[in-house]
């Protein structure tokens, strides 16, 4: 799958180039255009190449608020491409899985991947019945294979590297992705730390790795508009 990136900016198209039969994963709702192209939805079955289990993706579901359908598409001809855009206004970036290098994804970063990537919903680490990215969930994503795996995010996306003297604390809503190798754990913030999210929690991480942030988030949005709309 070769991946080209057009309209950079705030609201990017990303174009999908398929060999002949090659399939790759796309998000529910991101397909704009497509070229000698078949497209199906995959109940994500117990297939080991697949997205995992039937109960696991309804967990996933539940616990993220991501629908359990994935749109799979396959290339029928020498000439397939995929036109996909996120339903946000914000920035793609590529991540690259393979045996040394995989992620944690936020709730609704996942945009599209190879046909061999994956991902499956693990519990995620700090205080009792915190609402990670302030979705509702318990759950986040970790990927799993080989090969790219495209994460979109709300307003632009912000790459930073931690070095094992580093210690970096993000808030909430903001963290987007981040390596699997860091250690990462979600605290209350201080009143006097000015942090923007509501719940008042920020993710610590620590280690080697690579973390993404966004540089928005949907709930500061909404409440940025919520004086502006009517009150019935």
């Amino acid at each position: 799958m070769e991946i080209t990136i057009l309209n950079k900016g705030l609201s990017p198209l990303v174009e999908l180039t398929l060999a002949n039969g090659e399939t790759a994963k796309i998000q529910r709702g991101s397909m704009v255009y497509m070229q000698n192209v078949e497209l199906h939805a995959e109940m994500n079955s117990n297939n080991h190449n697949g997205l995992g289990g039937l109960v696991r993706s309804v967990a996933r579901s539940k616990a993220t608020g991501e629908s359990i359908i994935i749109n799979e598409v396959k290339a029928t001809g020498s000439k397939a491409l995929v036109g996909i855009a996120p339903n946000t206004i914000g920035a793609i970036e590529t991540l690259a899985l393979d045996q040394d290098q995989q992620y944690y994804l936020n709730t609704g970063a996942f945009l599209a991947a190879d046909a061999n990537t994956s991902y499956e919903a693990v519990r995620q680490k700090g205080l009792d019945k915190v609402f990670f990215g302030g979705t509702g969930g318990f759950f986040i994503l970790h990927t799993t294979g080989t090969g790219k795996l495209l994460i979109n995010g709300t307003g632009n996306i912000v790459k930073m590297e931690l070095t094992e003297d580093n210690n970096l604390q993000i808030d909430n809503t903001n963290v987007l992705a981040w390596a699997d190798s860091l250690d990462y754990k979600i605290e209350s913030a201080s009143g006097s730390m000015g942090f923007m999210s509501g719940e008042g929690f920020v993710d610590s991480f620590s280690g080697r790795g690579i973390v993404y942030l966004q540089t928005s988030n949907l709930e500061g949005l909404a409440h940025s508009l919520k004086p502006f709309l009517p009150s019935n």
